[in-house]
């Protein structure tokens, strides 16, 4: 259910007690009228190292941190990952307020930030609001090295008895201390204030909007940033920025937002019209290069005289775009159509056009994700403005051998044709696959949630081939199996299927008992549990080979990684054929004794993509455990570099299965199309459509880098002599050591579909 953020009664409040008299109660002095005040503030503090009983009396005590910010427990508020963070001090009367400040600190090093924004009100009788601005504009609040701050509105000559911030988090991280009112207790005077009065009730809405607003002016400005570059690259010339929108001493309206953004545009035109002759610029981009509305084409990026060509194997795929950027005052739009031209009597491949949306991610950023179907075969592009075209050929049956064919694009006073050549290769990607692949793909998450029959078929389409099933789709003690035996239907394709207990909750690992966890009575129930599901399995066809029991996620501590021991011993004590699975996200975490005592009875590892390389990793592979590799991600995440390439890091060194976070996580609010609407940025890989699923580049390269895997396994096996397989390294290696080369990555992948195919 959605928060609320301001309801007229705070949903957890926490209230300093009573109220000391200082020397800022005094009648005419510019003191800090909220010293001893009584202070409510909704969350509640989260944070371990800095909570305590004392914590709503900290930010009014007068008391500041002193040593580590974030781990000072006498003066500190923490949160984390708590969504918006609502402060409430009631000055007791009405008091003439000159300024408000507090102070917080960030440190890059431990993913701690300044909050993104602190809005703030100011009220006489709790009923009505008055809007006084958000407190850190035209103060540099952006991430860094260790650094406390203290941020200070303006003046604001303002008055009232409540004084209301509503600070929005700049990460997962949230951290205050000692909030100042400064003012006098005088003759009050209506408040004074940057924006409309309204009821607490409207606050939300309000604040919703000046969100949705400070998003869009920080995403223009990088925008505008990355306009000037691109102006220049290659003829020496920088295109003008309309304005230094990280200038602005206050929020424009959205109507001033879009004239801003419509004068960029026009200048862009310019720039566009200078490096062509042509009303529509056309260029070849690499397909998983960061892609913009203000992208323009390097000098290497020409179409050649060839075209373009595109290569695969047999029931393989291969993405490419093109970008096109429109140098007319007005809006283009452009038909796009490919055609093979000698196919007839073969089984061709089956080459599809699509559009790359722009988003903007949570750093801002505005970068091509979605990739959406084109409606009525055009794509829509505005004045001054580049898009990318998207061209995806499947191999499916095809028969090997070359196919010529034509993209044609047609505008009002524009036409272009591009030779296309298709190359399907004579190798052929095995199913089943060498590579476990998962995406912790719970159906019953958003949004995917009321469309399970089209998410399945899509992950399919995708060879995920592992299922992770969500807590709440197992036959818990006492429970039907119902829910988990629709999940085994709407998965035929999967080789594998991890049984998710989050025995990390304390709730979940006491199976609706009273009896300690591990007591015999306790151990009892899980026994006749176990033995029962894996009967019913038995029933369905379901072998203890193609599941795992997975008892806990990404153990944080020893606690976490005995839970993890003593269930999978159990399991083990329960059959010795019955297989246990973790994910294992940092080994540091725990002592050498404990990562011994595990792999004594856990059978399958996944390791972050970022610890692969670790010896322990080569403990687990020479103890015979199987070893796969894991990333997180999101839409400001590279394509290439995190998820097409995790298959070729996991195949060097040695892993057998691979997979992300996740497949459709957009959070427990909010749409996959905006990072900002959530408590965190969105996961999700496929986005919302009035059609059903739209994809994404993520999840467009998550799929061919599976392929690949299968290519270097096939390439692997085919190796003539030691020079070969010394050059064959030495080329991962080099794919690798290049994440940002993707020519360099097509000639290797060329010399894999060669090797592949030897015959």
């Amino acid at each position: 259910m959605r928060r609320l953020w301001l309801s007229l009664l705070f949903p957890a409040v926490i209230v300093a007690g009573g109220c000391q008299v200082s020397k800022g109660d005094e009648i005419g002095s510019q003191r800090n009228v909220a010293l001893g005040k009584t202070c409510r503030f909704s969350p509640a503090a989260s944070y371990h190292l800095t909570h305590s009983a004392d914590d709503a009396r900290k930010l009014t005590d007068g008391r500041r941190a002193t040593g580590n910010f974030w781990s000072d427990r006498t003066a500190t508020v923490g949160w984390k990952n708590s969504g918006i963070i609502r402060i409430e001090i009631d000055l007791e009367k009405d008091a003439i307020i000159d300024s408000v400040s507090f102070n917080s600190a960030r440190g890059q090093h431990a993913g701690v930030s300044y909050p993104e924004r602190a809005d703030l009100f100011v009220s006489r009788d709790g009923e009505t609001y008055s809007y006084l601005g958000d407190l850190l504009i035209g103060q540099d609040h952006g991430d860094g090295a260790y650094q406390l701050r203290t941020f200070r509105s303006k003046q604001l000559n303002s008055s009232g008895r409540k004084v209301l911030l509503v600070v929005r988090p700049g990460g997962n991280f949230t951290f205050i201390d000692e909030i100042e009112v400064r003012g006098s207790y005088g003759q009050a005077t209506r408040p004074r204030a940057a924006g409309p009065a309204m009821a607490k009730a409207a606050i939300e809405a309000f604040l919703t909007e000046r969100y949705s607003l400070a998003r869009d002016l920080q995403a223009l400005t990088l925008l505008a940033r990355e306009s000037q570059l691109a102006g220049g690259k290659g003829n020496n010339e920088t295109a003008p920025v309309p304005l230094r929108l990280d200038r602005l001493d206050r929020e424009p309206s959205r109507s001033e937002l879009g004239q801003l953004r419509d004068s960029m545009f026009a200048m862009r035109r310019a720039v566009i019209a200078r490096q062509s002759s042509e009303t529509l610029t056309v260029w070849h981009p690499g397909p998983w290069t960061v892609f913009s509305p203000v992208t323009l084409p390097a000098p290497d990026e020409t179409i050649p005289a060839e075209g373009l060509t595109m290569e695969l194997p047999v029931d393989g795929t291969f993405s490419d775009s093109i970008g096109i950027a429109n140098a007319t005052g007005r809006q283009q739009s452009v038909a796009v159509s490919i055609e093979l031209l000698d196919s007839t009597g073969r089984r061709a491949p089956l080459p599809a056009v699509r559009e790359v949306l722009p988003v903007i991610c949570s750093d801002y950023r505005t970068v091509g994700d979605p990739i959406r179907k084109l409606r009525d075969g055009s794509l829509e592009i505005g004045p001054g403005e580049s898009r990318q075209i998207w061209f995806t050929v499947r191999g499916d049956d095809s028969e090997p051998g070359e196919y010529r064919g034509k993209i044609r694009l047609a505008a009002p006073a524009f036409s272009r044709e591009i030779p296309l050549t298709i190359r399907v290769w004579p190798v052929r990607i095995p199913r089943p696959a060498h590579l476990a692949v998962n995406a912790w793909s719970y159906l019953n998450w958003r949004p995917i949630r009321a469309i399970p029959e089209q998410a399945a078929a899509d992950l399919a389409d995708h060879r995920i081939n592992v299922i992770v099933v969500h807590p709440d789709h197992l036959p818990w003690p006492g429970s039907s199996y119902e829910e988990f035996d629709k999940v085994l239907r709407l998965h035929p394709f999967a080789r594998e299927y991890l049984f998710y207990l989050a025995f990390n909750d304390p709730g979940r690992r006491s199976l609706g008992t009273p009896e300690p966890f591990m007591s015999p009575r306790w151990q009892q129930k899980f026994r006749q549990w176990i033995q029962s599901w894996v009967a019913h399995l038995k029933q369905k066809g379901v072998s203890p080979a193609s599941f795992a029991f997975y008892p806990v996620d990404e153990p944080q501590n020893e606690e976490d990684a005995a839970v993890l021991f003593q269930t999978a011993r159990l399991v083990k004590e329960i059959d010795p054929a019955l297989r246990v699975y973790t994910t294992y996200g940092d080994f540091g975490r725990f002592s050498d004794a404990t990562f011994s005592r595990l792999m004594h009875v856990v059978d399958q590892y996944q390791i972050g993509i970022d610890a692969l390389g670790q010896p322990k990793v080569r403990q687990l592979q020479s103890a015979g455990k199987d070893v796969w590799s894991y990333s997180g991600g999101g839409k400001s995440s590279d394509p290439f570099d995190c998820y097409r390439l995790q298959a070729w890091r996991a195949f060097r060194h040695g892993a057998n299965g691979i997979g992300f976070w996740a497949y459709a996580d957009t959070g427990s609010t909010g749409t996959a199309w905006d990072d900002f609407d959530g408590t965190r940025p969105d996961f999700s890989v496929i986005y919302e459509g009035t059609g059903g699923i739209i994809s994404s580049k993520r999840w467009e390269a998550w799929r061919e880098g599976v392929e690949d895997y299968e290519l270097l396994t096939l390439a692997k096996v085919r190796l003539r002599d030691d020079r070969e397989r010394k050059d064959f390294w030495r080329m991962v290696d080099d794919v690798l050591a290049n994440p940002q080369d993707y020519q360099r990555f097509r000639m290797a992948r060329r010399r894999l579909l060669e090797m592949a195919s030897r015959r």
